[in-house]
């Protein structure tokens, strides 16, 4: 399972968990909804090894990706450890 957290930085730069945002791994689809502390968990088929990159897209209008650029993520080794942060604007 990769795992992340969403957060939208406001005009004043504070960083704020985002509930309730679909979060979607472009090359299979697979995609799961940030609870109210914008953590989502999405499950990567074994094909998928630590290191390479896939990309993610989020689904909420009038939002984009400011971080990774362009939603790039490499997965990480310690998938049980490590969380992925993504920011919105």
């Amino acid at each position: 399972m990769l795992r992340g957290v969403v957060y939208y930085i406001d005009k004043h730069e504070k960083k704020s968990a985002s509930n309730g945002v679909k979060v979607t791994i472009k090359k299979t689809g697979a995609s799961d909804r940030t609870n109210e502390e914008g953590m989502f968990r999405i499950f990567l088929p074994a094909v998928f090894k630590a290191g390479e990159e896939i990309c993610l897209h989020i689904n909420k209008p009038g939002w984009a990706i400011w971080y990774p650029l362009d939603g790039e993520i490499r997965i990480p080794a310690e998938l049980r450890k490590e969380i992925v942060e993504v920011r919105l604007l």
